[in-house]
């Protein structure tokens, strides 16, 4: 009994210095708690942890009297694993933003994608954890773009006591990002009959029933976050790119505009306005947008490409090349931003820069009808017949009307009366 008042004497003693000394000094309070092994710092969160060492504890000691060195041994590596693992599940769990409530949205630098996958992976052979750190390990995967590894840890860390307005959403995500676009949907059904006022879940609701094409239902999802939040960006954003994509482009150009009065420094929706308004005929309105795009994103590669577009279409060639040359410097190397390339470049005359444009684009596309048609063209122009002819003939293998283009196209006026254009077209049985 004396024993027993001693040691609870102790742990109110000790309980009541680390209240003041959390209180005084939280940092001096951090700094004892560091001193602590791993295990014990999960206190009554993680008893599996403790009870996990304890187990070890008394296989290492048995064997050790038994004179099984090898097997204390490899006990002993065992259990230097788990410790392991557990410092770095603790590690992940320091990392503030990984539970963040954006965090499924964060861009993560490379040093810093490496850092998690070597915690999540040496904390692997943990079976047993508490639900909050299950959850973390989800949030982790989902960072680092491993939907089905987040889904399985977010299963793990459902149900019990805990609020899971926060967890039910992330695990929404996972199932979206999986491909389970139906459970992900009854979640967020099941979201809303709880929480009827969160714009979060109606929108996100609406993005899911966009990739099931239900677009009616996912305007009136958007309409709904709008009516209980009617400057909720996502909202705004996503309805207007639906609205974009259904041609709704004056109601679409209104709602990008209403996002950008809510999140004036977002590229995304500065280049998709200006997508909407070079859709409508508005050229010098999308070249400002994309302009903003790229001031505010200097590396936004399509926004270079849309703008290199643009300026083709304006006339404006010089400037549209530099454009799709820093699309394609910035890793977007992309068939289309080589085809506009060689566009512009057969515009003011540089038919061997073009040439060497379309061939690129070729080479990133096989089957690319305008890139082999205007390579077809830039050949005829420098006299080169069998190399437009070869063009042509692949042309034709994969364009339904093209046989009609070819006769519009003045640059083959030469070639169409050649016996040899003839021959094609009879074996190709255009004839």
């Amino acid at each position: 009994m004396d024993l027993l008042f001693i040691m609870l004497s102790i742990t109110i003693v000790a309980a009541s210095a680390a209240l003041i000394i959390n209180w005084r000094s939280p940092s001096t309070l951090n700094k004892l708690v560091s001193l602590i092994p791993v295990f014990l710092q999960f206190n009554n969160d993680n008893r599996d942890a403790e009870s996990l060492k304890r187990n070890y504890e008394r296989q290492i000691s048995s064997a050790e009297r038994k004179g099984d060195t090898d097997n204390a041994k490899k006990l002993k590596q065992e259990y230097a694993a788990h410790e392991k693992a557990w410092e770095s599940q603790y590690a992940l769990r320091e990392k503030t933003f990984i539970n963040s409530v954006n965090a499924s949205s964060i861009k993560l630098e490379q040093k810093e994608i490496t850092k998690i996958r070597v915690l999540l992976e040496s904390s692997s052979i943990l079976s047993k954890m508490p639900k909050n750190d299950w959850f973390i390990r989800g949030n982790a995967y989902l960072l680092l773009e491993e939907p089905s590894l987040a889904l399985e840890a977010y299963e793990k860390s459902l149900g019990g006591k805990d609020n899971n307005k926060y967890k039910l959403p992330k695990y929404a995500i996972a199932l979206a990002r999986s491909g389970n676009l139906e459970l992900a949907l009854t979640t967020y059904e099941t979201l809303i009959k709880i929480y009827p006022s969160e714009p979060d879940f109606y929108t996100n609701k609406g993005n899911i029933l966009v990739d099931l094409s239900r677009t009616e239902e996912a305007l009136n999802s958007y309409g709904k976050a709008l009516s209980i939040s009617e400057n909720h960006f996502e909202a705004l954003y996503n309805l207007a790119n639906l609205r974009s994509d259904l041609g709704q482009m004056a109601e679409a150009i209104s709602d990008y505009k209403k996002a950008i009065d809510v999140a004036p420094k977002n590229p995304d929706v500065h280049n998709d306005l200006g997508n909407a308004l070079s859709i409508t005929g508005r050229p010098e309105e999308a070249l400002s947008e994309y302009s903003v795009a790229i001031d505010l994103r200097p590396d936004y590669a399509r926004a270079h490409y849309n703008r290199g577009i643009t300026l083709t279409r304006m006339g404006q060639f010089e400037d549209a090349i530099k454009d799709f040359d820093r699309c394609v410097r910035l890793r977007l190397d992309i068939p289309e931003a080589h085809y506009g390339k060689g566009v512009a470049y057969s515009n003011i005359g540089d038919l061997e820069n073009a040439l060497s444009a379309f061939e690129r684009a070729i080479v990133l596309r096989e089957k690319f009808p305008d890139a082999l048609l205007a390579k077809a063209k830039t050949h005829a122009k420098l006299g080169e017949a069998n190399e437009s002819l070869n063009d042509l003939t692949q042309f034709l293998k994969i364009s339904t009307n093209g046989v009609s283009q070819i006769d519009s196209e003045r640059d083959f006026d030469a070639l169409r009366q050649t016996p040899d254009y003839k021959n094609m077209l009879k074996k190709l049985k255009f004839d």
